[in-house]
């Protein structure tokens, strides 16, 4: 199993240490407004990377789990693919995103595809997970998406 990393294919081993780099930094993310939710989720993907594209049912399970409780934490995608290349996919997939937005250049952060984040309201990155989620990481992402809180 591997990763698209910068359009190279790279074992997963050394793609799941991207994650723990992001802890603690911004995202720069021209056009997001962080500071409107306590947390935001965030997935940074491409329409070119198979393991987004075997994730789809669970970013479906996402974004209708976002709206389920009280606590609405909102569904940002990001990526480097022209934006209505996101949206047909997104629509596609019956997948509705709170915002979709478009990095003009590859930000040294953002290497990894796909890459789910929590951001707390200055845009800082408090969780990361990278690549395809296992059914444990998917129950804890989804545990903090309903809770609100991590």
């Amino acid at each position: 199993m591997g990763l698209l990393l910068e359009r190279r294919f790279v074992p997963a081993r050394n793609a799941a240490a991207e994650g723990p780099k992001l802890l603690g930094k911004a995202l720069d993310v021209p056009g997001a407004n962080w500071e409107a939710h306590p947390l935001s989720t965030v997935l940074y993907m491409s329409t070119r990377c198979r393991f987004c594209l075997q994730s789809m049912p669970y970013y479906r399970k996402l974004a209708t789990a976002k709206d389920s409780t009280g606590a609405h934490v909102p569904l940002a995608i990001i990526s480097m693919d022209p934006q209505g290349d996101i949206e047909a996919l997104l629509s596609a997939e019956h997948i509705k995103a709170d915002g979709i937005y478009r990095l003009p250049k590859s930000d040294p952060k953002l290497r990894v595809t796909p890459m789910l984040l929590i951001a707390d309201s200055k845009g800082i990155v408090r969780r990361a997970y990278v690549g395809e989620l296992g059914p444990v990481q998917e129950a804890e992402f989804l545990g903090i998406l309903r809770s609100g809180s991590l």
